[in-house]
């Protein structure tokens, strides 16, 4: 399979899994899971193909076309790991994260966000990261001023939202408010060499002065 043919599959079978499992009669529980080999038979479909298979056959071709972390193999079944649009997906239970969580965006973006707060647009939920590189990363991708928040965790769950772990460094999350936002990084880091690599700047700003640096 070519690297064309590869990326062709790995958007198919994420579009199933994320927006439209009912195109391919896919049957979804809340959390996101299909039976592995109902997969088996969207390959099949989308490669013109009658292979018979398994998980594991399955699984090595996830990582074949570049699926690794972004869908999730377990007891014969699998999901996408975040990325979800579909009202089938209503994840259960919710946690209370114990790491630092931030979202990586853009300067043109932040006067809608500091009003709103972050809301989860055409997703099912607002998407952030343990990982500081990913969302600074995720924030220098566009050609704006690149910016991340910090969440303070406890603040919003008192404001209600809900977050739940996706077993990956993606945490999903219910709106979050304005208020429960903590400004990280509001330009480039000084040391990335290119986008692709960057590194999470020492600068840090408090939106409210009353918070510490390390919010949660």
């Amino acid at each position: 399979m070519n690297e064309v043919a590869k990326d062709q599959l790995r958007r198919q079978l994420l579009g199933a899994l994320r927006h439209t499992p009912e195109k391919f009669q896919l049957r979804m529980d809340r959390n996101g899971w299909v039976d592995a080999l109902d997969i088996g038979d969207v390959i099949n479909l989308l490669l013109g193909a009658e292979r018979i298979w398994d998980c594991d056959s399955i699984h090595r071709l996830a990582l074949e076309i570049g699926l690794a972390g972004r869908i999730q193999f377990k007891n014969g079944y699998c999901r996408a790991s975040y990325g979800h649009s579909t009202s089938r997906f209503s994840p259960f239970p919710a946690e209370t994260p114990d790491c630092c969580l931030y979202h990586g965006t853009t300067s043109n973006k932040v006067p809608f966000i500091e009003l709103f707060g972050l809301q989860p647009g055409n997703r099912r939920f607002v998407h952030l990261s343990n990982d500081i590189e990913y969302a600074s990363h995720v924030a220098c991708k566009e050609f704006q001023q690149p910016v991340v928040y910090q969440i303070r965790r406890l603040d919003a769950i008192d404001l209600g939202v809900q977050f739940y772990a996706t077993g990956t460094h993606v945490w999903l999350a219910t709106a979050i408010p304005a208020d429960s936002l903590q400004l990280w990084m509001n330009e480039a880091p000084a040391t990335i060499v290119d986008q692709h690599s960057p590194q999470p700047s020492t600068s840090f700003y408090n939106r409210d002065k009353g918070y510490k640096n390390d919010a949660v």
